[in-house]
């Protein structure tokens, strides 16, 4: 407005100001989903970005991908990032492109913010083919009632608790959340994958226990599954409980593979979803939805104000100390169809990071396979079954027939196979 009322009245305004709002801008159409609706994060809400873009092109008409939004893509030129990173923010979108039947899945790795913050840090939410599957609860009025409680919460997003309690950096002054500089984090982007990570570190619980690191990791095999890692590091010798929660805006879901993953089912025309577990430790999930007591779990704030509504709500529950390391794989299924996975397993790891990774082996019903490694840092030489790679992520999809469709390695240099460098085409023997 004060850009509108300066322009109206042939005012002059500082060059940083108007690019800063245009960076504004630039950030509602690279953060959208694909149906061009913002991510509920923090108390806000699924908000439609095309009145705001008609907007962002009358001040900024050289951008056609302003123009392409505000139009719902009837004029103009689609963007040009498919993927994007906003590193202040620690804000990474991880998508397969930008029509309405998309993949994409956005992660939190940044601060806590300057205000209306709640205590998310790594949190995941994942859209595809035409809805939302892993939700964030978004927003909710602000009372005092269990509810408002309920989404500021960790325990209402799609992270990490440590023994029951709950990321805790609220409480500090204001001036302590804001950085002058990205927190550490790692982008990587390509035609093949992208690949985040970034880390929590500022406590659990009223006392701030600062004795377990969660360091998430997340890797999408382009163009339609993503590989989610998470490293919890004790730096005592105590044994911790983790629960990682996934909130699923769906009908239902129901345990699959042994009880090592849950799938939802939809209504007949809508798509479903898929999430399957790995460990190095023996885990178990559990489906909790419309709890109350002893603490609100599986709800999703929804309709009229004051509202909620029970979501089916998987919790990947593991024990251990020293490094525990736990693997999802998040697969969206098209409407009509059936999850492609038939199986998830994790298999040991050795080397000079043994026992700080995971690898594992994703079999689909079609005959091919995918072969990962995951660390929590690269440059490290980690032997899993056959393969090789010094990489911090790495992976092989290959066909029924044997033969390398797709290689992808994340901050490494190489991908072995019995001692051979791999490359796409190879035949794995």
């Amino acid at each position: 407005m004060a850009y509108a009322i300066g322009q109206l009245n042939d005012m002059p305004v500082p060059s940083d100001f108007v690019d800063k709002l245009e960076r504004m801008y630039h950030y509602d159409l690279y953060m959208a989903m694909p149906n061009l609706l913002m991510p509920a994060l923090n108390d806000g809400g699924q908000t439609d970005i095309r009145p705001y873009l008609r907007g962002g092109f009358k001040f900024f008409p050289k951008r056609k991908d302003f123009q392409w939004a505000a139009t719902n893509r009837a004029e103009g030129k689609g963007p040009e990032n498919v993927s994007s990173a906003f590193p202040y923010a620690g804000h990474f979108v991880m998508r397969s492109g930008w029509d309405e039947d998309d993949r994409y899945l956005f992660f939190d790795g940044g601060p806590f913010g300057y205000g209306h913050q709640h205590e998310d840090k790594l949190n995941v939410m994942v859209y595809a083919y035409g809805r939302v599957h892993i939700v964030d609860p978004g927003n909710y009025p602000y009372d005092s009632s269990q509810w408002r409680s309920y989404v500021l919460s960790t325990r209402a997003h799609n992270t990490v608790m440590v023994d029951g309690m709950e990321q805790n950096q609220r409480g500090k002054s204001r001036e302590q959340y804001v950085v002058s500089k990205p927190l550490l984090h790692q982008w990587v982007s390509n035609a093949d994958a992208d690949y985040a990570s970034a880390t929590y570190d500022l406590g659990y619980g009223p006392d701030r226990d600062a004795s377990v690191t969660h360091t998430r990791s997340i890797l999408f095999v382009k163009p339609d599954f993503w590989i989610v890692t998470d490293f919890l590091k004790a730096s005592d010798e105590k044994t911790h409980k983790y629960e990682a929660m996934f909130h699923l805006d769906a009908d239902s879901c129901e345990r699959v593979m042994d009880g090592k993953g849950v799938e939802t089912r939809n209504a007949a025309g809508q798509s479903n979803f898929g999430i399957y577990g790995m460990a190095n430790a023996t885990f178990s999930v559990a489906v909790v939805s419309g709890q109350e007591k002893p603490t609100v779990q599986g709800w999703i704030p929804r309709g009229k104000p004051y509202e909620c509504q029970p979501i089916p709500t998987p919790i990947f529950k593991v024990s251990g100390a020293n490094t525990v390391v736990m693997s999802y794989v998040l697969y969206p299924i098209r409407a009509g169809e059936k999850s492609p996975i038939a199986e998830a397993e994790a298999y040991p790891t050795t080397g000079e990071n043994g026992g700080g990774g995971i690898a594992g082996r994703i079999s689909f019903g079609n005959g091919r396979v995918f072969y990962f490694v995951q660390q929590e840092t690269g440059s490290r030489l980690v032997q899993a079954g056959s393969g090789q790679t010094d990489g911090e992520a790495a992976g092989l999809l290959v066909s029924a027939e044997g033969r390398v469709e797709k290689r992808v390695l994340v901050n490494g240099t190489e991908v072995r196979w019995k001692g051979k460098e791999i490359e796409i085409g190879d035949l794995l023997l």
